[in-house]
């Protein structure tokens, strides 16, 4: 199963957004952006409570800040991190378990816009009868470059 979030379709779902952008030199600029993703999703098994249950998330954050010179951004790299914040049981906990395995933000060489999205994946796992995933924060940094026009599409992806 995977669970799909869009900051442009569903704003109230992300929630204590911040970010930081400065130039590194040249046309370099880096965002620093975090924030937490809301949602209350049904995560653990209730047939096979002892079994790690393994589910994806992809959330799609807006991009918050415009070009300090240019027009778009050409983002070079991106470090990516996904943290659990809260999850929940209404039926007690026993051998509880949760964590992410691993995060990923493939974005380099995409051209983006302040108010176009980028993406952010998480594979996270629970063990819980009941458990549900209710919280994750994100922080992405990303090195960019700008540019004045946009490029066509096949010359960046």
């Amino acid at each position: 199963m995977s669970i799909n979030i869009d900051e442009i379709n569903d704003p109230d779902r992300f929630d204590s957004k911040h970010w930081v952008h400065f130039k590194v030199g040249g046309d370099k600029e880096v965002i620093q952006v975090t924030g937490v993703c809301l949602f209350d999703q049904l995560h653990g098994d209730e047939e096979s409570p002892d079994e790690w249950q393994r589910e994806s998330v992809h959330m799609l954050i807006k991009m918050p800040v415009e070009p300090l010179n240019g027009r778009f951004f050409l983002v070079e790299s991106a470090a990516p991190l996904v943290t659990i914040n809260t999850i929940a049981s209404d039926r007690g906990s026993n051998d509880t378990g949760w964590g992410v395995d691993q995060f990923e933000c493939r974005i380099e060489d995409a051209v983006l816009e302040f108010g176009e999205v980028f993406p952010i994946t998480a594979r996270v796992i629970i063990r819980n009868r009941g458990a549900r995933l209710m919280r994750l924060g994100y922080s992405v940094t990303l090195l960019c470059s700008t540019l004045e026009e946009r490029p066509p599409a096949e010359d960046y992806y």
